[in-house]
């Protein structure tokens, strides 16, 4: 009876503490929320995690990929009979593509077109000049973010990807007005010698995935070495990918730029979100002391960098604040001696309220007068930085107004043209900046938001909200219909009417449709409204740079 009692006093004591503790940790966040304005979602989304990690408070790093590789086990070990009629085929759409985030070009072939997206894994073409016949590379592992990715040019069959989308040093808290981190995180880094038919791990983060690779350089005269700048810093290889080491152990590694002549000078850029030891770095022993370059000003976003192929002492670098809404920042700044002095080039603020996300700068190869700037918008310089114009190049689906530019790569052998990485997919440029269209035809890599509906009366009418790329309504095509605007959001198709369906978009927008999509109007508290309160075409849209 004894025994009990002090069991019972035992249970209770232990229930008091948690109960105390889940207080403590829930003043805490009540705290956070007030001090950094938290929205109300973050109880939501943390409410969300707990339910699925219980009873800890979060889901280990390590479960991911455990979790993984345990289903694909036991969907191995099922019959035949039950994987009959389980088949699954794309619906499109093929007509416009997603975020896309990286680039690489085969050198010894043009034609072959490497791009990676956001979140739908490496794709290629063998139509790099007009962008026909895209396919998605499986590589046998959970691939979505594809960041980075380097081609051997003596063996253009050994490919490096560098996998993740990080923008955030470990950071994704919820319901900030400000964002604090995009994409997915990765698995490392995974080699091919095959073409892609079949690949290894270079680099094993599969059980320790808040980790990403932004930036992926092979020494031009010794491609058995490698530099990788990831969210834990730069990283050197000198045995073709297969051991690893943090020579320089500076967060959020963003950019690196080899000297093509003397590749024991190795610059880099360090830094995101305000993150600890932000800026450039500079080695001359080929990563074994590393300088930092305090001529550049302090800045809490990223830093991009270009060489000119024609003089690699000459380096402009990309600096931006992570969101700035000024005309003028941190802007283009310039080294004639690799990083010994710089130069401010120019102020203008390109990468605006993207600078930790997606801007970069692009020197033409062998006329350092001409200069691209990517950012919400595509900018050419035709004085060496000095002033710059934005291009009006009609690229946009629709009437876009601009769109987030994330990567480029210049063609191996025609210094005029180069290809661009962006939210609507991949571009080719000619006459460097002259001529720009989009060669995305097939590449599907669309990011859908949740709220996704279809007709129960017709499995061919349903609505779909994506990221960057308003709404697309699908009638069966492959090539989908747009409308809304800006970012997509929950759409519904009425159960018993599919005449009437309703679409939202970014900023609380909800707009009604009473004849299945074929046109929109504003619905009023979101619920009700007519058709003369300001009819809305389809194929309305104003920006894609929310």
């Amino acid at each position: 009876m004894k025994r009990r009692i002090v069991c019972f006093f035992i249970m209770v004591l232990v229930l008091a503490t948690a109960f105390y503790l889940g207080y403590l940790i829930s003043a805490k966040k009540a705290a956070l929320s007030k001090e950094v304005g938290l929205s109300g979602s973050l109880e939501a989304l943390s409410f969300w995690t707990r339910s699925r990690a219980y009873p800890a408070e979060d889901i280990p790093a390590s479960s991911y990929y455990n979790e993984y590789t345990r289903a694909k086990m036991k969907l191995s070990k099922l019959p035949p009979s039950l994987h009959q009629g389980t088949a699954w085929k794309t619906m499109g759409p093929r007509n416009i593509a997603g975020r896309m985030i990286s680039l690489a070009v085969n050198p010894q072939n043009p034609s072959t077109l490497y791009a990676g997206s956001a979140s739908g894994g490496l794709w290629r073409t063998f139509s790099a000049e007009t962008g026909h016949d895209w396919h998605r590379i499986a590589t046998g592992f959970p691939t979505l973010g594809v960041m980075a990715i380097a081609i051997d040019p003596s063996d253009t069959n050994t490919i490096y990807i560098g996998t993740g989308e990080v923008y955030g040093y470990q950071s994704s808290i919820g319901g900030v007005a400000i964002h604090t981190t995009r994409g997915s995180y990765g698995i490392g880094i995974l080699k091919t010698t095959d073409g892609g038919a079949t690949w290894t791990k270079s680099l094993d983060w599969t059980t320790h995935q808040e980790r990403g690779v932004q930036c992926l350089r092979m020494n031009p005269l010794d491609p058995s070495t490698l530099y990788v700048a990831t969210s834990e810093g730069i990283c050197k290889s000198t045995d073709a990918g297969g051991s690893w080491t943090n020579i320089l152990p500076v967060l959020m590694g963003e950019d690196i730029v080899i000297h093509t002549t003397d590749t024991s000078k190795v610059m880099v850029s360090c830094g995101n979100f305000g993150s600890e030891g932000a800026g450039l770095y500079r080695s001359l022993d080929a990563g074994q002391i590393w300088t930092r370059m305090d001529a550049i000003p302090p800045y809490d976003g990223k830093t991009l960098l270009e060489a000119y192929a024609a003089n690699p002492d000459i380096i402009y670098a990309s600096v931006a604040n992570a969101r700035s809404y000024t005309e003028e920042d941190h802007g283009l700044w310039r080294t004639d001696d690799f990083g010994a002095t710089w130069t401010n080039v120019n102020r203008q603020n390109i990468a605006m309220w993207q600078g930790y996300y997606s801007h970069w700068v692009a020197v033409h190869p062998t006329d350092v007068n001409q200069i691209m700037r990517g950012g919400v918008w595509i900018y050419k310089s035709n004085d060496a930085g000095i002033s710059f114009d934005k291009l009006d190049i009609g690229l946009y689906i629709l009437n876009y107004e601009g769109c987030d530019h994330h990567a480029y790569v210049h063609h191996p052998s025609d210094p005029d043209i180069m290809y661009i990485a962006f939210d609507q997919g991949v571009a080719r440029v000619s006459d460097f900046g002259s001529h720009i269209e989009h060669i995305s035809d097939g590449l599907q890599t669309t990011q859908f938001y949740n709220g996704f509906s279809n007709s129960e009366q017709d499995s061919n009418f349903a609505l779909g909200g994506m990221q960057d790329n308003m709404n697309l309504i699908y009638d069966g095509s492959s090539d989908w219909k747009y409308t809304g605007d800006g970012d997509g959001g929950w759409n519904a198709v009425h159960p018993e009417d599919d005449r009437i369906a309703y679409l939202s978009f970014v900023r609380g927008f909800i707009l009604k449709s009473v004849n299945r999509g074929e046109t929109f109007y504003p619905a009023v508290n979101g619920l009700e409204g007519t058709a003369a309160e300001a009819s809305i075409s389809p194929l309305r849209a104003s920006t894609c740079a929310a």
